[in-house]
């Protein structure tokens, strides 16, 4: 990997060589949850407090832009409708980037591999207090959710309530029977000017570790 540089977000890096890059499929398609854990909290401690991160954001250059957070309680999911299409500059931009990739491809040639994703028309979110009772309300840039709702829409048939109702339920009513830890990181634009910058990029949800092991 190498740091980018113009990015002011410490861990920040960019893959230099995407093709040398492989997947380590599961044993016997199961989740093993304890090296996850592992892995995860081998050099990593989740942090409990919120003012305590917005603090790590703000510093000149920023301490920390990507950390693991732990809830103290999730206090709700909610689904919130937004626009269905991509605005034409955001189409623009990726455009524009697309013509720095390639040296011996269009930039529509290049679209048409990389694809642009479909537009989901509702952003996921979660209320969530820390431990010392203040809450946020952040939006889930999960990869995971968005393909989970786009996975029950085809089952559905495209009946949009449906496929929804499908996520609360994985979101709301099984998620939450899990011991859950938050990946909050944030975007560049909002680094600066948003009082809180962070979103969800990851919801990491082991089961309960009724051993009481702390990581």
């Amino acid at each position: 990997m190498e740091r980018r540089t113009q990015d002011i977000r410490p861990e920040s890096y960019r893959v230099l060589n995407l093709e040398n890059l492989k997947i380590i499929p599961a044993k016997n398609n199961k989740v093993n949850w304890e090296e996850r854990k592992q892995t995860i909290f081998k050099t990593e401690n989740a942090f409990t407090k919120k003012a305590e991160i917005i603090n790590l954001t703000k510093t000149n250059p920023p301490s920390r832009t990507l950390l693991i957070f732990k809830p103290a309680k999730i206090v709700k999911f909610y689904i919130k409708p937004t626009e269905r299409n991509w605005p034409k500059e955001k189409l623009d931009l990726i455009r524009e980037k697309a013509k720095q990739l390639s040296l011996f491809q269009t930039a529509d040639e290049v679209l048409k591999e990389f694809e642009v994703v479909a537009k989901l028309p509702y952003e996921f979110r979660y209320v969530f207090t820390d431990d010392e009772g203040i809450e946020s309300d952040l939006m889930i840039e999960d990869w995971e959710i968005g393909a989970l709702y786009l996975k029950c829409l085809r089952i559905a048939g495209g009946d949009e309530a449906i496929a929804l109702e499908k996520v609360k339920q994985k979101y709301w009513d099984e998620i939450l029977k899990r011991d859950i830890f938050f990946f909050l990181g944030t975007r560049l634009r909002d680094q600066i000017r948003s009082p809180n910058p962070f979103s969800i990029v990851g919801v990491f949800y082991p089961p309960i570790d009724k051993q009481g092991r702390l990581f």
